[in-house]
């Protein structure tokens, strides 16, 4: 949900006003417990009143230890000190049992009744430390990359092995982007239970029925009777957590310092312009001409799909990742090709000019690769060809399946016209070439050029058509008799010229990847200060910023809070929202309710995908779960942009209501901590952003 408000004097007196705290937002999802100096001063002047050792300490209970990794990907928040856990819906969306169903939700009626998720799991820091040096030390005078590799791999398993750990705990090592390594010491664990899942039905839209204003689930984490990690078990217990997340009761507005804690997945910020153009614009655009095609035959329906790839490119080319990433690439080389030292002007000077010459040359490799293989995938004969021609003794029960599938759906004068119009789009759209052995047949004496009468026929003959004749070669099956069937020999043609455009498409991998570390080498003499945050990779990180909206555009700015007022209101802007009895019940009765946000925005630099992250205060006290964001913010994957990309936290007082007031869930209510509300002083509003909030429109 969001706030429009289309004023174009209020969009220019708050960048006017609010430019001087820009800087507020820093870059960098920065790791635990090698927090660098100035970046702790910097959250200092800007608002932080709590010490790091309430974030991270092996000593006594901090963050850390109430900050989770959920195996579905996602973080989780341990909010009471008998292991109820916060985490998105979509965390558990994969794991709930069939008796569950989203749209009615779940609420337990005591702890006893919780109900178990399967293989779902919750890890749990208990500390990281830095073995560079025990790694690297191993590597000197090594240059061959798998010798590099394998010399890794040995010297990490020796010193995950010398930890003597019991059953439960996990000790993996994990290398950063920036050629650090650390060893990361895990109790793992393996009984998770489902507490409450608000229904779906609390407040659906018409524009995201996926979404609704709820999107929160409580679990709860087991252990065993020592409190230690264990698989289900009737006899577990409650997990003792040795420290839990405090609720913040405090009101917070606009440009109020936060940090976000949690395990952001994978970032590739040192990824250059030249693979995201290749990743988006030129394999996106090839999938989506070839879906055009399949959709323009009637043959069936891609249209979900290519709306689906359009969003993402969208995304891509409303934001400034490219220009971003152009701009840092060419004041590097300007930075390199004035360097006084001449080795690193030969090293460094033409660096990005030839690997941009690279990923141009194979461009249409590159595309022509994606069209083939996305047809391939499309249209069921020559997925039912792949896959028989991959079968083997360990896909052989999912092979048999989908065969099944396309015997008992299989339309077969469809298929055969859509086989002739696939042959007709390959020779004018793929370099010939490639293409020509899959004409040979049909150009023979026997079929003179009738691609039709060619397709027909051997359709007619195939094995892989007709169930009969599927069964009664299963009775004899060889690879001599399938690949001689004249159908299989097509689809095989076809797979060899995907598998020769695929080879032509990474030939240079190698050579690339090598100009690309020099580059990040280099970079790091270049801009040092940005070299310092890794990427992302599943391991805790911690960022700081603040609640902040954002200007959409020249006309749009989006306001930074969204309330439950929101949900109830329409207007042009607003589709109509479907909201349930108890919830409007509640919102007419509650004083409160009118007044409540549901969700605030935070600059805050983490990568969106599988979120969960905690949000907190000045005081190290949770305000919310990072559960969504805007749509600018899906590059961020790439390129942090702090003018654009914002993360959605749901507030956890509006969660609070929800399980005290419209769920009566007594007993879980009754487990949260509640922080002390801070004597507020009087301080005047600012006049643009009081009018931001009055005339806003709330957009769920």
């Amino acid at each position: 949900m969001k706030h429009i408000v289309n004023s174009s004097l209020i969009l220019s007196f708050l960048i006017s006003h609010f430019s001087f705290l820009i800087s507020y937002a820093s870059e960098g999802m920065w790791l635990l417990p090698n927090l660098p100096d100035d970046v702790i001063e910097a959250m200092d002047e800007c608002g932080m009143e709590f010490d790091m050792d309430a974030v991270y300490s092996g000593k006594q209970g901090s963050l850390k230890d109430a900050t989770v990794y959920l195996t579905s990907g996602y973080t989780g928040t341990i909010i009471s000190k008998k292991g109820l856990v916060i985490a998105p819906y979509s965390a558990v969306g994969n794991y709930l049992p069939d008796s569950i169903k989203p749209d009615s939700g779940y609420k337990s009626p005591s702890v006893f009744k919780e109900i178990p998720l399967g293989n779902l799991s919750a890890w749990i820091l208990q500390s990281a430390k830095d073995v560079t040096y025990q790694i690297t030390s191993k590597l000197q005078g090594v240059n061959d990359e798998k010798t590099i590799a394998h010399k890794v791999d040995s010297v990490s398993n020796s010193i995950c092995s010398s930890m003597v750990l019991p059953s439960g705990h996990l000790a993996t090592i994990s290398k950063t982007s920036t050629g650090a390594y650390y060893l990361y010491h895990y109790k793992c664990f393996g009984d998770v239970r489902l507490a409450y899942l608000p229904p779906k039905g609390i407040a659906n839209d018409s524009l995201r029925q996926e979404r609704h204003s709820a999107d929160f689930v409580i679990l709860r984490i087991y252990a065993d009777r020592s409190n230690e990690p264990a698989a289900y078990d009737n006899s577990n217990q409650t997990y003792f957590s040795n420290h839990s997340a405090v609720i913040s009761r405090n009101k917070y507005q606009i440009l109020d310092f936060v940090t976000a804690l949690g395990y952001p997945n994978k970032s590739n910020r040192q990824v250059l312009s030249a693979e995201i153009i290749e990743n988006y614009a030129t394999r996106y655009e090839a999938q989506i001409k070839a879906m055009q095609f399949i959709d323009s035959t009637g043959y069936k329906s891609l249209s979900q799909e290519i709306n689906a790839i359009n969003k993402s490119l969208s995304s891509l080319r409303g934001s400034s990742v490219i220009d971003g990433k152009v701009k840092r690439e060419m004041a590097f080389t300007n930075w390199a090709a004035n360097r006084s030292d001449f080795n690193q002007v030969l090293r460094y000077a033409n660096l990005i000019p030839k690997i941009n010459l690279k990923y141009k040359e194979r461009c249409t490799y590159v595309s022509q690769y994606e069209i083939i293989n996305t047809i391939s995938h499309n249209v069921e004969t020559l997925s039912a060809v792949d896959r028989t021609l991959d079968w083997n003794d360990e896909n052989e029960e999912d092979v048999f399946a989908a065969l099944n599938h396309y015997f008992v759906n299989m339309d077969a004068s469809k298929e055969k016209e859509m086989l002739v119009k696939v042959l007709d789009y390959f020779e004018a759209n793929i370099d010939s070439s490639v293409t020509v052995s899959l004409f040979e047949v049909e150009k023979s004496k026997k079929y003179k050029g009738n691609r039709i009468k060619y397709i027909d026929d051997i359709f007619s003959k195939s094995v892989v058509t007709d169930e009969k004749r599927f069964l009664k070669y299963l009775d004899k099956p060889s690879q001599e008799i399938l690949l001689s069937d004249p159908l299989v020999s097509l689809v095989n043609k076809i797979a060899q010229a995907r598998k020769y455009m695929y080879a032509l498409s990474i030939a240079d991998d190698a050579e690339i990847a090598k100009m690309t570390r020099v580059f990040n080498e280099g970079y790091a003499i270049y801009k040092p200060a940005l070299t310092m945050a890794p990427d992302a990779n599943y391991s805790l990180r911690l960022s700081y910023g603040k609640i902040a909206g954002y200007a959409q555009d020249d006309v749009h700015y989006v306001g930074a809070v969204s309330r439950l007022s929101g949900v109830f209101s329409h207007s042009y802007l607003v589709p109509k929202t479907r909201v349930d009895s108890v919830m409007t019940s509640l919102y007419e009765t509650v004083p409160s309710a009118k007044k409540m946000n549901i969700t605030f925005m935070t600059d805050c630099d983490m990568v969106t995908g599988r979120m969960g992250y905690g949000v907190y205060d000045k005081n190290g006290e949770l305000l919310g779960i990072v559960t969504s964001s805007n749509a600018e913010a899906l590059t961020n994957t790439y390129l942090y942009d702090s003018d654009y990309q914002r993360l959605v936290v749901l507030d956890m007082n509006y969660v609070a209501f929800v399980i005290d007031k419209y769920a009566k869930a007594d007993y879980i209510f009754e487990e949260l901590r509640f922080g002390e509300v801070e004597k507020m002083v009087k301080i005047k509003e600012v006049e643009p952003e009081k009018e931001v909030e009055e005339e806003a429109e709330n957009i769920d």
